[in-house]
């Protein structure tokens, strides 16, 4: 044997026996991780899909992806399940964990346990909320799920149609519309 493999091979078991200390210490990352919320640091977290600061404790949402270890955090669960749809997270959605604050206690709820409720001011207009005990009016997650795809769509509408009457008002008023760029 070499005089440079009687080197290498004792500085490999030592990196063995530290890597095998750091797991046993430590753990792997993985799938229990995720049996709790990342925790939000509220006003200073963004929502994965809008970009808002979360500041809303009663509302806010969380989906994490198993297969890479990362959380994704969101100002409320109707941008939580747009995102998903939207972000092709089909392959692992099935297999993450989805978090929702309670929207009473505030506390993490498992959102596929919990209960929805209609009519909440949520940050981002879908309005619904998250409940850990069944009340008069609830419904299940997938039902919540159906809900928030078409909530999108009638927000969508009313957004787009909101602007165009903008833009007509600017018109008759003589006004242009100027881009923000344009004016730095």
């Amino acid at each position: 044997m070499s005089k440079l493999a009687k080197l290498i091979i004792p500085f490999g078991v030592v990196i063995i026996v530290v890597i095998g200390g750091l797991i046993a210490i430590f753990g792997l990352p993985g799938k229990s991780e995720f049996n709790k919320p990342v925790p939000i640091r509220w006003s200073k977290d963004v929502c994965a899909q809008c970009g808002m600061l979360i500041v809303d404790r009663h509302h806010a949402a969380e989906i994490t992806n198993p297969v890479i270890g990362k959380a994704y955090k969101f100002d409320d669960i109707g941008d939580a399940v747009v995102w998903a749809k939207h972000n092709h997270a089909s392959d692992w959605l099935k297999e993450s964990k989805i978090w929702v604050t309670d929207s009473k206690t505030g506390k993490w709820l498992n959102a596929r346990k919990a209960y929805w409720v209609k009519g909440q001011i949520t940050p981002m207009g879908y309005g619904l909320g998250a409940l850990s005990k069944l009340e008069p009016g609830a419904f299940k997650w997938k039902e919540a799920v159906s809900y928030l795809l078409q909530k999108r769509k009638s927000l969508l509408k009313m957004r787009l149609n909101n602007g165009t009457k903008m833009q007509m008002q600017m018109h008759s008023n003589g006004t242009k519309m100027q881009d923000s760029k344009a004016k730095k």
